[in-house]
């Protein structure tokens, strides 16, 4: 509930006009037009409008007069229905074409059916000869010939574009036991505030942790082909690591690491175990410049070094280059301690503020910022 109270509030604050189609004040109010055949209605709770095989729906929207562009980029997001899967559009901006839509079968983590989707608006689109940003855009959504225009459950203009809205970052919390025999989930707790996973399980591989690929939508870069923990009290002895399942793929193996090693960040000593997931026999869910990393189950083992079988993983992630990765593992840690009024660094190595988003490295752990 908290996750979907924080996403709904995220959408608000980029959101800068919003239509609900099929409501009459919010359509007058927003000039709407639309081809003869167009109708609304009701749908699960939900407003909507659409139209007939080679009609059109349209609205102006607005971005208002404080906005201003400076860095951020403009979106259009539409709201639709896998209910009406099949169905075929082009959505225009201003008479210019940005995205050719089909409204598939499913979609992950989909509530009900319904799902938001976002599209950029050239920056050629969004600003006017003198570089300020238009006080209208002229949004239409039009159906493809053959099939009925799907069904808007709403529009919206945004700023703050991000073009990869799904990037896996690491958040302690989406790992959980992937298997119970090995690992209780009871033996797993969270440091949210520190972003840590504190496991304990005496034997090998016995830490066993999964990410909850179920309600997780969480994609990646083609390069990112290895998978690291970064955690202390962990072996990194032969058969103490393995990988069973990757994005749902298992063929009965154990997959060892293809890097063991030990670190030291700050004063600490820490582990880092990698896989190179290209080269592991498990790797055919993975396809397209960004393929999913919730397709199915990935699943892993480690071992414990202490006697109670405690440990503390720090950071799993995706990672294209291994040395790069260690680089900021270990060497941001060092610009901090060399500046202790500072706690948080970009991956850059900048002093991080309010403002800063993407990737934080914080005490030696990195969190992702919006």
């Amino acid at each position: 509930m908290a996750q979907t109270e924080a996403e709904a509030e995220a959408l608000s604050a980029r959101t800068l006009d919003f239509v609900a189609p099929g409501e009459q004040q919010s359509e007058a109010g927003h000039e709407v037009a639309y081809s003869s055949d167009s109708s609304k209605g009701n749908y699960n709770g939900e407003s909507y409008r659409d139209a007939r095989p080679g009609g059109y729906v349209e609205y102006i929207l607005m971005p208002g007069e404080q906005f201003k562009m400076g860095d951020s980029q403009l979106s259009v997001m539409c709201r639709f229905t896998t209910a009406d899967k099949g169905r075929k559009a082009s959505l225009y901006v201003d008479g210019t074409k940005i995205a050719t839509i089909t409204i598939p079968e499913s979609v992950k983590n989909a509530n009900n059916g319904f799902y938001n989707v976002e599209y950029p608006i050239p920056n050629n689109l969004a600003t006017q000869n003198d570089g300020t940003v238009k006080p209208r855009f002229k949004v239409r959504l039009a159906a493809t010939e053959g099939t009925l225009n799907p069904g808007l459950y709403g529009l919206r203009l945004m700023k703050d574009y991000d073009p990869t809205p799904h990037a896996y970052h690491f958040r302690a919390s989406d790992w959980t036991t992937g298997d119970a025999q090995r690992i209780a989930a009871s033996a797993i707790t969270y440091d949210t505030e520190n972003n840590i996973i504190h496991a304990k399980s005496r034997g090998n591989n016995n830490i066993a942790l999964k990410l909850r690929h179920e309600s997780l939508d969480y994609d990646i870069a083609a390069e990112q082909k290895y998978l690291v923990v970064r955690g202390t009290g962990l072996s990194t002895a032969d058969t103490h690591s393995y990988l069973w399942w990757l994005n749902g793929v298992n063929h009965g193996t154990q997959v060892s690491p293809s890097l063991q090693k030990s670190i030291t960040v700050g004063e600490q000593t820490q582990t880092l175990i990698a896989w190179d997931m290209t080269s592991s026999g498990l790797y055919s869910n993975f396809s397209g410049t960004r393929p999913s990393v919730c397709q199915g189950q990935t699943i892993f083992g480690l071992t414990s070094t202490n006697g109670d079988g405690s440990c503390q993983i720090c950071d799993i992630d995706f990672v294209a280059d291994i040395a790069h990765y260690e680089h900021i593992a270990t060497a941001v840690k060092n610009v901090r301690n060399a500046a202790q009024t500072t706690t948080a660094y970009t991956l850059q190595g900048l002093p991080a503020t309010m403002a800063s988003r993407g990737i934080i490295i914080a005490n030696g752990r990195k969190t992702h910022k919006h």
